[in-house]
């Protein structure tokens, strides 16, 4: 096992909708622990299996953003168009908020960083099972098909027959009874 001690990879920026950046970590297990958080915490709060994986990815991003530019608070109805607008500063609430509000962000977040981090956790466990099949067919879509789901959350099965099945109509042949004590 090889473990990098300099100069690892550096920070990703995200184009963000109206012109923000968003400047994120690289990629972590910690990522993905932060994201397993907040789905089960949205899950336990009684959440939609799709507000959960929202959650995930606001998890995601909330822990690693590292800065933003670009991002200001929405004025008043009222507020006249030449008046400046005041930039936030950074925070990780405000990026949950950001991210479960504005799909575009969701999507750009999702598909540029936790995606890829995702795919990039399952290829280094190459000695783990494929979780979401092999080939384009199989790759993973969303955030809600990431590895390491729980079985009380993952989709349902397949329920297609095996393809050498014989038909459900064909009844089952009877098979001899083994001889107690015989040894094959």
């Amino acid at each position: 096992m090889r473990i990098r001690t300099k100069g690892g990879p550096a920070p990703l920026e995200i184009a963000l909708p109206d012109g923000g950046v968003l400047t994120l970590r690289p990629w972590a297990s910690a990522a993905k622990v932060a994201g397993r958080q907040a789905f089960t915490e949205a899950l336990n709060a009684g959440a939609s299996r799709a507000d959960a994986d929202v959650a995930f990815t606001a998890g995601v991003a909330a822990w690693a953003a590292v800065s933003w530019s670009g991002v200001f608070e929405e004025p008043e109805a009222d507020t006249p168009e030449d008046v400046p607008l005041t930039p936030l500063e950074m925070t990780p609430e405000l990026v949950v908020v950001m991210v479960t509000e504005d799909p575009a962000v969701f999507d750009a977040i999702d598909t540029r960083y936790v995606l890829p981090g995702l795919r990039q956790e399952a290829e280094k466990n190459g000695s783990a099972p494929s979780l979401a099949g092999a080939g384009p067919a199989g790759a993973l879509k969303t955030s809600s098909e990431r590895p390491g789901a729980d079985a009380t959350t993952a989709p349902p099965a397949a329920t297609s027959p095996a393809p050498n099945a014989p038909p459900a109509s064909m009844p089952a042949r009877p098979r001899k009874p083994k001889r107690s004590g015989a040894r094959s």
